[in-house]
């Protein structure tokens, strides 16, 4: 009887490799978990479960029989996508098998709700948000709106565990600031303050107009360096605004605003912008208007109080006539004129009664100081020689003044003034009547004037009219 003994030869396998990063954000990867299993017909022959070390390197050593296997790799980390791979192996002798694998990263969503602030945490409004130069993981530029409590919200996609950094630029209108951030890819959403190197500021201001009121004005408010541009109605004169501005960087404020005339006017004011600053007051806005402007008043000569009605009195702007009026038969003159005025400027005008043959040039100067601009300004001039002597030897001068009252029996008040009655001195001839003078009475009925007869003239006559009177009490 023959017996048949069945020998097995076995063979020593060495099993080994390294396991790297797709990404390089690493160059081998560390902690790695490498499951392998050996089957032969469906039946696990062997089992081990292994760990990378520090350079990534994972080593597995077996004494097998001579025959044909599969050997399959289980490769997992916490912070890479899972991977296998199944081989056939036939074992004829010792041999070593080398497999690297190169994992790819898990990507996640995370969300950032970032509060922004100013350098003296209050929230940035309206503001524009760009998040860009993703790394390590790159991806699409995110662009947010920022709401005006300061949050905005952006979504990151990371490797998980991995920090992943970006530049983020906030931008309010004009004004740009970017900043560096980093998260901790958790996979959880979170919340974190940045505050920026710009701050809010509140700018005022007040526009006065020619008469020292208020003015409300439709306001246009930039910067120079730019930053936001914003529009601006001032109330009774008042006005403010609210800019954010970069800290410690000198800034000109600019005011522009259609004037009187429609045209465009500026208005400047430089300031550096200090860290805690939270006001600054612009300087004030004196707008130009065209204003009206009454002149008016009495002329007569300096001697003997002559009458000029009829003469042209002019009105000279720093020193060019502008207008003229005539002087009226009561010796009275009204100049209204119309000119471009600011409340803080003075305004240097003057009246001029040319030279005739019996008056001599006079020129009377004058300054409008707003808020005024109607003056009463008597002018007298100077009769010539020649003229003095004409009247020295043919005319003789009277003065007449007297009260004008009413019978009028108002509220048992016997004598009632009339006011702004014309009295007038007539000589009557056989060519008809010539005013020799003429004036009218005051608020209080009383009147005055002089004028001068012929020393052969023995008569004269007072006329007196008014259309309308109304009872003023005498006390």
């Amino acid at each position: 009887m023959i017996k048949w003994i069945q020998m097995y030869l076995y063979f020593v396998i060495k099993i080994s490799g390294k396991i790297l990063d797709k990404e390089n954000i690493v160059t081998s990867v560390e902690g790695a978990t490498i499951i392998i299993e050996i089957t032969k017909e469906d039946k696990i022959i062997q089992k081990s479960e292994l760990k990378t070390s520090n350079i990534g390197i994972y080593n597995l050593k077996l004494s097998l029989n001579r025959d044909i296997y599969k050997i399959k790799y289980s490769v997992s980390h916490p912070q890479f996508i899972d991977q296998s791979l199944t081989k056939d192996i036939n074992l004829s002798s010792n041999s070593e098998i080398k497999t690297d694998f190169t994992l790819e990263r898990v990507v996640q969503k995370q969300k950032i709700k970032i509060n922004l602030k100013d350098g003296n945490g209050k929230p940035i409004k309206g503001s524009a948000v760009t998040a860009t130069g993703f790394s390590p993981k790159p991806h699409e530029n995110v662009v947010v709106k920022g709401e005006d409590s300061g949050v905005a919200t952006i979504e990151v996609q990371c490797f998980k565990g991995v920090d992943e950094t970006f530049q983020m630029e906030v931008a309010v209108q004009d004004l740009k600031e970017t900043t560096k951030q980093s998260v901790s890819c958790t996979g959880v959403s979170g919340e974190r303050s940045v505050t920026l190197q710009s701050q809010y500021i509140s700018l005022s201001g007040q526009i006065i107009d020619p008469f020292g009121k208020g003015s409300e004005l439709d306001l246009s408010l930039t910067t120079q360096p730019a930053s936001q541009q914003q529009s601006i109605k001032s109330i009774q004169g008042n006005w403010n605004s609210e800019l954010l501005v970069s800290l410690n960087k000198n800034y000109n404020f600019i005011i522009t605003y259609n004037g009187w005339d429609k045209q465009l006017v500026k208005e400047e004011q430089m300031a550096l912008i200090a860290s805690g600053q939270t006001n600054i007051n612009f300087h004030i806005i004196y707008y130009q208007d065209l204003v009206e402007s009454t002149i008016n008043g009495k002329v007569q000569s300096k001697k003997y109080h002559i009458s000029l009605k009829f003469h042209k009195i002019f009105l000279l702007k720093e020193g060019i006539e502008v207008t003229n009026t005539e002087i009226d038969q009561f010796d009275e003159y009204q100049i209204k004129y119309k000119f471009v005025a600011a409340y803080n400027q003075k305004y240097y005008f003057s009246l001029q009664v040319k030279e005739t043959q019996k008056f001599k040039q006079e020129i009377v100067p004058y300054t409008i100081v707003p808020p005024i601009y109607n003056l009463s300004i008597d002018v007298a001039v100077t009769e010539t020689d020649a003229y003095i002597n004409e009247i020295k030897t043919h005319f003789s001068k009277f003065y007449l003044k007297g009260f004008l009252g009413s019978e009028y029996n108002c509220k048992d008040k016997i004598h009632r003034a009339v006011q702004h009655a014309s009295v007038s001195i007539v000589k009557k001839g056989q060519d008809g009547d010539k005013v020799k003078g003429a004036t009218h009475t005051g608020d209080d009925g009383r009147f005055s004037m002089y004028f001068f007869l012929s020393k052969k003239q023995k008569y004269m006559q007072i006329q007196i009219s008014r259309k309308q009177y109304y009872c003023l009490a005498l006390h």
